[in-house]
């Protein structure tokens, strides 16, 4: 469902109007699902290294693309995950 410009989403909220955050957006290059779901996870938990040529390539050309990228930073995984 797409939102017009201006709607209750849009604006931010009264915290972030106070404080506003140093974040101002994200680029991802794929979308987290089938397939691509299943090659993070691969390269992630089951020692897939042989993918992360191909991932690094496509990261690298995401940061390419985007107009302008502060930093590059890895999704942590949950705590209960971690243990």
């Amino acid at each position: 469902m797409a939102l017009a410009a201006g709607s209750a989403i849009d604006l931010p909220c009264g915290r972030c109007l106070v404080a506003p955050t140093v974040f101002d957006s994200a680029v991802a290059r794929v979308d987290y699902r089938r397939p691509w779901d299943q090659v993070v996870a691969a390269f992630k938990f089951h020692g897939a290294l042989d993918l992360a040529g191909a991932l690094a390539s496509s990261l690298a050309d995401a940061i390419v693309d985007a107009s302008e990228v502060d930093a590059v930073v890895p999704v942590p995984l949950a705590p209960a995950r971690l243990r």
